[in-house]
């Protein structure tokens, strides 16, 4: 398998030479607004319908206290009610994120691929299988605690052994949740070292993102009150947090990419180089 130089190399040359960085930028930008917007729905029906969550509960408690007033316990029916409507909210965005991570996933593998037929419609291709993605998530959800329940190492493991199940079920939606958890650990077979040293090969990208706001914060210190000068540091904390947002974008794309080239080549190593055409 190639070294995670080369591997960057790759995810460079089709960041700086194709359009899929905006294409994926797209996609994500467009299933997020989904993400957002349906969480914004949900608060306002429960809203408009005066129903409340237990989140929803907690934030009324603490501006009651902040006004010194205190709320009454609610009995149990109100927080059966509340408990049903949690879980509810909970239930749809756990759906949604699992179509997310789909449509991401199924988008980078059409990248990997250089396939760009019908690239906008695959960060919609989650919708004509929801449960399916929520049995999936759910279930490296679970595995992932009871891993953790061990110790934080067998976690922290066991989150990199299912990092490609996504990408897996991205190729083939028709496989179960539990094949797709089994194919990823089998990609991940003597290559979790090497995924986590690709990774870290990131860092100098990382702390190049965020440089921007620790020179800001370095450089506008409010020791003057003159107008101008407040005017001046705000202005420069902007194009701070502005550059820092854009770069964080860029580099979360380099290495989505990233990541799935070195699926690509750990599939290629393991299965020989043979093309699986998407389902």
């Amino acid at each position: 398998m190639r070294s995670s130089k080369e591997i960057r190399q790759e995810a460079w040359r089709i960041v700086m030479d194709t359009t899929w960085p905006r294409k994926i930028l797209c996609n994500a930008f467009v299933l997020y607004l989904i993400l957002i917007g349906a969480a914004i729905a949900i608060s306002a029906i429960y809203c408009s319908a005066g129903i409340q969550t237990w989140e929803s509960f907690r934030e009324a408690q603490q501006a009651a206290r902040r006004a010194g007033l205190e709320m009454t316990v609610p009995s149990i029916a109100e927080a059966c009610r509340m408990t049903c409507a949690s879980l509810c909210s909970s239930f749809i965005q756990q759906i949604l994120q699992g179509i997310l991570a789909f449509g991401i996933a199924t988008t980078l593998v059409k990248c990997i691929r250089n396939d760009s037929a019908n690239w906008f419609s695959a960060a919609f291709s989650g919708f004509k299988r929801p449960f399916g993605l929520l049995g999936l998530t759910l279930l490296i959800a679970l595995k992932m605690f009871l891993w953790a329940l061990l110790f934080i190492i067998p976690g922290i493991i066991a989150a990199i052994r299912y990092t490609f199940a996504m990408y897996v079920k991205a190729e083939d939606p028709e496989m179960g949740a539990s094949d797709c958890i089994r194919r990823s650990c089998e990609l991940m077979d003597g290559r979790k070292m090497k995924y986590v040293m690709f990774c870290l090969s990131y860092i100098g990208w990382a702390i190049l993102t965020i440089a921007p706001i620790f020179i800001a914060f370095a450089v506008c210190q409010p020791d003057s009150k003159a107008e101008e000068v407040s005017m001046a540091m705000g202005v420069t904390m902007g194009v701070c947090f502005v550059v820092t947002f854009l770069m964080m974008i860029f580099t979360s794309i380099y290495m989505a990419i990233g990541s799935a080239v070195f699926y690509r080549d750990a599939k290629a190593e393991l299965y020989g180089p043979r093309d699986n055409h998407m389902v």
